[in-house]
């Protein structure tokens, strides 16, 4: 019953919404940031191509290219003794063996093939020096951004990080200052509350409305929230974890609107941009308009569509100039990854 209910709970795509770790930026977090680097390369240049040429299959949006026959629903893969926070981590927290655990987001089917295969190939060359992003790392990102959610990125506003939690604390302190307040819509994933109140931030809440068994917005509440608060920055969850809102085009231009004429920088976390309802389809907050395009940092990895935590490997797409360069210098400022070393 289990194993039938997980199988269809994944070929109808149903966005799947749990806990993750809180990554802060620090010399813990940093130091698995050249590893991030090297396995992001593996991925975007060496597994993003095979999986986007797959035969068509539905998922969000319409008709997308993903590879089923690669795709291992049936094999059960013993995950016990392997470091996983997910099994071996639960006995830590004095829970017994015996318990199922679904906390985290983390999927226990196999990782796919493309992505084992780009891996292995990268081993069997057997050096592991310094990396930077070839063109093809760029091109799969963009590739895979304009073929499923019909946005278009330029190639100087992607910039890497080992995790969307860190993005977002350098992103907080690097468009926002000492005491201001930042805000976002409850009940949201909790190291949001983390990550404005470990800076140093004024932490300010704009609960969504539950009726009939559904969240929405309060617009007028939003946008009185922000102007009684003096909001600088907002934490948007698109789509929504936990409620499981896919935000349509309409609240999202509305939330937009009320940012762009409050002067409210846009945190919009899309990790779970790949994983919807088949009738709900994904809108990328930045794509709205070019308006809003100029007030937004996206946050996003592969993580939860490719079952890739471990990678540590994401990336925030800036379009406005000025923003990208504070954000890279509060990169610098924790403590830059040099890619190529100093001569």
């Amino acid at each position: 019953m289990y194993k039938r209910r997980i199988i269809r709970f994944v070929n109808n795509n149903v966005i799947y919404f749990q806990h993750s770790d809180y990554i802060k930026p620090g010399p813990r977090a940093l130091k698995r940031a050249l590893f991030s680097v090297t396995l992001m390369l593996i991925f975007f240049e060496g597994a993003m191509p095979m999986l986007r040429s797959g035969r068509t299959i539905r998922t969000t949006g319409g008709s997308s290219r993903l590879p089923m026959e690669i795709l291992g629903f049936d094999s059960v893969i013993n995950r016990r003794g392997t470091g996983s926070v997910k099994y071996d981590a639960i006995l830590k927290r004095g829970y017994p063996e015996s318990v199922l655990p679904l906390w985290i987001a983390d999927m226990d089917f196999q990782t796919a093939h493309p992505i084992l295969r780009a891996m292995q190939d990268r081993l069997n060359h057997g050096i592991f020096g310094y990396d930077e992003p070839s063109e093809a790392y760029f091109e799969a990102i963009m590739g895979w951004w304009a073929d499923y959610h019909r946005y278009e990125l330029r190639r100087d506003w992607i910039l890497a990080s080992p995790g969307v939690m860190f993005s977002l604390s350098l992103a907080i302190r690097a468009f926002t200052s000492p005491g201001d307040a930042v805000m976002i819509q409850t009940p949201v994933y909790y190291p949001f509350f983390k990550a404005v109140e470990a800076n140093n931030r004024r932490l300010v809440t704009c609960p969504l409305l539950y009726s009939n068994k559904s969240y929405s917005i309060d617009f007028d509440e939003f946008q009185n929230t922000i102007q009684a608060q003096d909001v600088k920055a907002f934490i948007l969850c698109n789509p929504h974890n936990p409620v499981g809102r896919v935000w349509t085009p309409l609240e999202l231009e509305k939330m937009g609107s009320i940012c762009l004429r409050s002067g409210v920088i846009v945190l919009s976390d899309e990790i779970h941009c790949d994983i919807t309802a088949p009738d709900h389809k994904h809108t990328v907050f930045a794509g709205v308009n070019s308006r809003i395009e100029q007030i937004t940092a996206t946050l996003t990895s592969p993580s939860k569509t490719f079952n890739l935590p471990g990678f540590h490997a994401s990336h925030i797409f800036i379009a406005n100039r000025a923003m990208r360069q504070a954000w890279m210098n509060e990169k610098t400022a924790t403590c830059e990854v040099t890619v190529l070393p100093e001569e």
